[in-house]
């Protein structure tokens, strides 16, 4: 009979917890995050008051 865990009303065999450790290390390796280069967008808001400053100030 294998060994089995009881946590919080769950009833887990080692090999479960390892299969699902396995899956998601390898989710994680194979389908790497997203990262963004450069600079992040501007609000629309600082936008609108620099367009403003240079209409208000022209030198």
């Amino acid at each position: 009979m294998p060994a089995i865990l009881l946590r919080q009303g769950w009833i887990v065999t080692p090999e479960t917890l390892l299969r699902r450790h396995r899956r998601r290390i390898a989710k994680h390796w194979t389908h790497p995050q997203p990262r963004r280069t450069g600079r992040p967008p501007t609000s629309v808001e600082l936008r609108e008051l620099v367009v403003r400053l240079a209409a208000e100030n022209p030198t």
